[in-house]
């Protein structure tokens, strides 16, 4: 393997961890950090508490992102083991996990679309202290 297709195989594994992540953290409800802009905190849980409003998407990605980086830290460990020289890179081949993570990334994107375009929020009451102007 050449220098050139470890860095595609190492960023075509760590980005189609890092996508799949993402969309089974939204599916299987994996506790993820929640930030409660109105409390002001954070909370680790698949849900925010209930009657508190609450963003996940900073814990989602930041979830996504740490397992995209480990596994690419794997992947590139491991394939430095095939490696076999230094050779000019000019003209290598696109590995085909490139393709499969490409084809994988649409799919998830597209099923993400569907599940926000058909999500639909109920917000929490207001406070008791709250008085509109």
């Amino acid at each position: 393997m050449t220098g050139a297709e470890r860095k595609i195989v190492t960023a075509s594994v760590g980005g189609l961890v890092y996508v799949l992540s993402a969309l089974f953290a939204q599916i299987a409800g994996w506790p993820v950090l929640w930030y409660l802009p109105v409390a002001r905190g954070w909370a680790l849980a698949p849900h925010p508490p209930t009657g508190v409003l609450g963003m996940d998407l900073y814990g989602r990605y930041l979830l996504a992102g740490v397992l995209g980086a480990v596994a690419a830290g794997v992947t590139w460990a491991a394939t430095g083991r095939m490696a076999k020289s230094d050779a000019k890179d000019a003209a290598a081949p696109v590995p085909a996990v490139f393709w499969v993570a490409l084809l994988v990334f649409a799919g998830v994107s597209l099923t993400f679309i569907i599940l926000l375009a058909t999500r639909s929020l109920t917000p929490p009451p207001l406070p008791d202290w709250y008085v509109p102007r």
